[in-house]
């Protein structure tokens, strides 16, 4: 379910994030591409070319699967590859989900049979070909799930094409219901003092009331340095625990994505740190 759908797409209509490889890429904050299966030929993020070229996957992340040594490393990142998409092309999984930006012409060719310019991720074959039906298979399973569920899901999935006997799979990895907060609220901002207001963003998801709030704790994005984004793991551990003992709910407020695995993206925060 899509809880701040763009018209004319609707809420009911959903939002997927898919990428080429392993979802590490999605869940790690990195570049994918976001659609509704509704309407899955309506994709805002790719509204021209250079936003094509801008917001589309230019890396994904892939098991080592002829590794010598055969070693299993402690972390996550130590048995993940980070590869470029000419591996992908190589290997021939770009040709199911790519297209090319032909510079000379300023323009996106949904096929890798042309040269000319950069290889894109957009997934044309398979929103737009039909090469997979991927947008009937989600609404799908997501209005079955919300109909056995009792309220709308959040749904982990892969999906595989075999490029020699072109055999499709898709498989469910995870279903979790989405919480709903039942409160109606209806606000005209013409009426609203920005002098006093004190946090404003014009890019935002949701709303919702939280009551009981004491402190604030906010990272200012114009000190942080993203090259040393780690070192301050650290020290709001200290200032969680302490404002946790002393049972004072606070807000959380700081650049990029929260516990991301990229520290250039986000503060790395594991969970039990926050």
């Amino acid at each position: 379910r899509n809880p701040s759908p763009v018209e004319p797409l609707m809420a009911e209509d959903g939002i997927a994030a898919i990428c080429i490889g392993l979802g590490r890429q999605v869940s790690a904050g990195g570049k994918c591409l976001r659609y509704s299966p509704g309407q899955p030929r309506r994709v805002h993020q790719f509204h021209s070319n250079q936003a094509i070229l801008d917001t589309s996957q230019r890396s994904f992340f892939a098991i080592p699967m002829e590794q010598e040594d055969g070693a299993v490393h402690p972390t996550e990142e130590g048995n993940l590859l980070n590869l470029g998409l000419a591996a992908a092309e190589e290997d021939g999984c770009l040709a199911l989900v790519g297209s090319t930006y032909v510079v000379s012409d300023d323009r996106i060719v949904d096929s890798l049979a042309v040269d000319g310019g950069p290889r894109v991720v957009t997934f044309a074959p398979v929103l737009k070909h039909g090469r997979f039906p991927l947008s009937e298979i989600l609404s799908h399973v997501l209005n079955t799930c919300q109909n056995y569920i009792g309220s709308p899901v959040e749904l982990e999935f892969a999906m595989s094409i075999d490029q020699d006997s072109g055999a499709q799979r898709f498989a469910i990895l995870q279903v979790r219901p989405m919480m709903e907060e039942s409160v109606d609220i209806d606000i005209d901002l013409s009426d609203i003092d920005r002098s006093k207001a004190m946090c404003i963003c014009s890019q935002s998801l949701g709303n919702g009331i939280i009551e009981g709030i004491k402190d604030v704790v906010y990272v200012h994005p114009e000190r942080l340095d993203r090259m040393r984004t780690m070192d301050l793991t650290s020290e709001i551990e200290a200032i969680d625990a302490a404002l946790r003992a002393e049972e004072r709910p606070y807000v959380l407020i700081g650049p990029g994505r929260w516990g991301s695995s990229d520290p250039s993206l986000g503060i790395p925060v594991q969970w039990d740190q926050i």
